[in-house]
């Protein structure tokens, strides 16, 4: 391991030991290392390595270096921010960064072969659709009032957080955000190479996941504001926990709920092509209801789930994805 001029540590693959695969994408896969259970790597495909940019991998990996220590400890809580180049042969291959921790992984599936996989906001958002399946065993928390609110809030502060610092999540989907219930609610954001810093190219080509595309890009790159539309959906959906949605849904269009209500139109508005209610928007409005539920004393619901089963940490686990329409 060395440094370079700027200060990236730089890694030969070589010198990672034995690697345990993870899982795998479209991009390349991750594998656990066995000489550091704190870190994972990420190894990119012969295919879309031609495509990469090293010059913005290192000004993500260097950016929390120029945060207080708060701001550095806060990011670092919420995401898996890379922090190790990692090169074969002198050519660049993938980079190191931590690994999502045991607290952020749920037993969920089917009674017969229940599946130990990350809690990801699929998850949040389908969790009211195996409640009363005898069939289906999960340790997922059925998050409602307080508790709930904690977690989009904390979800809408990593974005806020973030924005201010010029940072673009760019392809936020079910599958790229995870979250946990206990000590205290709190979300995680993936694929953070996928970031980039506003005025960069990104480390890869931009991208949307299905049913989290942003109608008015246009094929254009992901901008702050298209994170803006992102995150109204992934709070529009955790808090009601419907699966699928329509915005002219019956569920919606009959929310008598103020909080719901509230949500709902701030939500509308972050689907035109205009000015859209930023991430510092979404914290003050659940703030507000937050404080609005502690003051009226109502009781804090949650689940409390079981211990998960004794099972290999990470396994494939498909959500299925939520749809949306807002109008």
């Amino acid at each position: 391991m060395y440094k370079m001029p700027n200060g990236v540590l730089t890694v030969e693959k070589s010198s990672l030991g034995q690697l345990e695969e993870l899982n795998s994408g479209g991009e390349g896969t991750v594998y656990r290392i066995n000489s550091d259970s704190n870190k994972v790597f990420k190894e990119f495909r012969d295919v879309v390595r031609s495509e990469l940019d090293l010059d913005s991998l290192t000004k993500l990996i260097e950016l929390p270096t120029r945060f207080s220590q708060h701001d550095q400890a806060f990011i670092l809580e919420h995401s898996v921010w890379p922090d190790t180049i990692v090169t074969e042969n002198n050519s660049f291959v993938g980079f190191l960064m931590p690994i999502i921790p045991d607290t952020y992984f749920v037993t969920h599936g089917v009674r017969a072969y229940p599946g130990y996989s990350d809690c990801d906001w699929n998850k949040l958002i389908m969790r009211r659709s195996w409640v009363g399946n005898s069939n289906i065993v999960s340790s997922v928390p059925q998050l409602e009032g307080i508790p709930l609110l904690d977690l989009l809030i904390d979800l809408s502060e990593t974005y806020a957080f973030l924005h201010r610092n010029q940072v673009v999540a760019g392809d936020v989907s079910g599958r790229n955000m995870v979250w946990r219930a206990r000590p205290t609610p709190r979300a995680v954001l993936l694929d953070n190479d996928g970031f980039r810093i506003v005025g960069t190219r990104g480390v890869t080509q931009p991208k949307q996941s299905p049913d989290w595309v942003d109608p008015h890009l246009n094929g254009g790159d992901t901008t702050i504001e298209s994170d803006q539309f992102k995150l109204a959906l992934a709070v529009l959906r955790g808090y009601f926990g419907l699966g699928v949605l329509q915005h002219n849904s019956k569920e919606l269009n009959n929310c008598n709920d103020p909080i719901g209500m509230e949500i709902i139109s701030m939500a509308a508005k972050s689907a035109l092509a205009g000015p859209r209610p930023s991430a510092d928007d979404w914290v003050n409005l659940l703030k507000k209801h937050r404080r609005h539920l502690n003051n009226a004393g109502r009781p804090v619901i949650t689940v409390t789930p079981p211990d998960p089963l004794s099972q290999p940490r990470v396994t494939t686990f498909i959500a299925t994805r939520p749809r949306i329409k807002l109008q």
